[in-house]
């Protein structure tokens, strides 16, 4: 696949997630920096401490599976001018008791953007979900209030997200297109992203399993 094109003054944000048995997954994100944005790997650095402490004021990562953790949150110029990134090493683990559902399994949030197309809109898939969380054993169902937290924690990244500042620079997380009607498009288009709503149905990034170590 050839690589994706730049688009000046945004970054990729990459959110690694640690669970049971070295299970891994993570979160891709992109945002708009601001007039007077210098992607240096110092700057970087700081939006991935502001994403950690989105994550930490949110109370995100009490709907996560005490058994998850994150990793080191890493920021990437995806502008085009440079290659630099910047990273901070969380220290967040997930804060929901009881056991969680399989590594596959995810919470998921649809983001809101002001723009109308065939095809999903962008998501983000929260591993590590207790199997509290579910309205019964077995369901693919979550119950109403797990769907309530996330919610309202996944607005509070948001806010927090979007109120941030590195020195006067603004942040604002945006979904970027990179191909329309199955065309790659030459430069991306983007979208703020607005706000969120909780799928109610349990959903699975199967990739999140890990390969198969043997088979019997």
């Amino acid at each position: 696949m050839p690589p994706r094109p730049p688009l000046i003054n945004t970054c990729r944000i990459v959110v690694p997630w640690t669970g049971p048995n070295g299970t891994k997954a993570a979160n891709i994100m992109h945002c708009l920096m601001g007039p007077g944005w210098t992607p240096s790997p110092s700057n970087l650095q700081l939006l991935a401490q502001n994403v950690h402490n989105s994550f930490n004021s949110s109370l995100l990562t009490a709907q996560v599976g005490g058994s998850w953790t994150q990793g080191v949150i890493a920021c990437y110029d995806n502008g085009g001018t440079t290659e630099n990134q910047g990273s901070f090493a969380a220290t967040l683990g997930g804060a929901a008791a009881g056991n969680t559902l399989p590594p596959n399994c995810c919470t998921v949030v649809s983001w809101t953007i002001p723009a109308h197309y065939r095809g999903g809109h962008p998501r983000t898939y929260l591993p590590g979900t207790p199997e509290s969380g579910l309205t019964s054993v077995g369901s693919n169902q979550l119950a109403s209030s797990l769907r309530t937290s996330l919610a309202t924690a996944w607005g509070s990244f948001l806010t927090a997200f979007n109120a941030a500042l590195i020195g006067t620079v603004t942040e604002q997380l945006i979904s970027l297109a990179y191909t329309r009607g199955g065309v790659a498009l030459s430069s991306p288009s983007w979208y703020p992203i607005t706000g969120g709503t909780i799928h109610g149905r349990l959903d699975s990034q199967r990739r999140r399993l890990g390969k198969e170590a043997a088979f019997m």
